[in-house]
């Protein structure tokens, strides 16, 4: 199974992904709430286009039920997203926290680097390769929803909670589903593409933890196109 060999590449970087600052912050509830307000100010700029790649590749897959599927996850993700943005965004403004520094109107390099990275590979990449590079938002996430232990006392544990909930593991599941059924059937070539698309977006996740965290820019593989090609 090709998600199998997906998970397999980033298998090293589990470890940074559930032990970085942010994560480890947000899990036992004492993250700032300036920086998680400068997260999901950013989170709703990258939804915005990651919604975009979601409709591109469905609009280029040719199974229906697969197509069907992709807009589903958008019109789930958004208005998942959504809910949970409003949510903190308000409470974070009735606490005082909306000094223009925290609440950006355009994306941070980081940002602005993977979703270009998304919405070229929807558009010029196999619509295998396109398929790949979506799902570690999916499943990164899930994962660290369905590690993170609950704690009703968390200020974040509705967050926490909506990426382990069965809405947001069953879209995790079948996209990974989908994945393998395009890509088992895919040559070498294209699988190969697939998980370094995957691998890619991946590092990406922690890129964007870095710089809402530390304030600085994650420095490997800044820039896509120098490591991967849309073919």
């Amino acid at each position: 199974m090709i998600f199998e060999r997906m998970k397999q590449a980033v298998e090293h970087l589990l470890p940074a992904i559930h032990a970085h600052p942010f994560n480890r912050d947000l899990a036992k509830g004492s993250l700032s709430q300036e920086i998680f307000n400068f997260y999901v100010k950013q989170d709703a700029l990258y939804i915005r286009d990651f919604s975009g790649a979601l409709f591109l590749v469905s609009q280029r897959l040719p199974i229906a039920a697969h197509s069907r599927a992709f807009l589903n996850y958008r019109e789930q993700i958004v208005r998942f997203e959504s809910k949970l943005q409003s949510q903190y965004l308000r409470r974070s403004f009735s606490l005082g926290f909306h000094d223009v520094q925290f609440c950006p109107n355009q994306k941070i390099p980081a940002i602005e680097r993977y979703t270009g990275h998304l919405l070229e590979t929807a558009k010029k990449a196999s619509v295998e390769v396109a398929v790949a590079s979506l799902i570690p938002c999916f499943w990164v996430y899930n994962d660290l929803g369905r590690t993170m232990q609950y704690n009703p006392t968390n200020p974040y544990s509705s967050w926490i909670q909506s990426y382990s909930g069965e809405v947001f593991t069953a879209a995790t599941q079948s996209i990974t589903c989908i994945a393998d059924e395009v890509g088992d059937v895919s040559s070498q070539f294209i699988q190969e593409k697939m998980i370094q698309a995957f691998t890619l977006s991946t590092k990406y996740e922690i890129s964007f933890w870095d710089s809402v965290y530390h304030k600085s820019e994650y420095q490997h593989d800044a820039n896509p196109e120098t490591q991967f090609k849309y073919k």
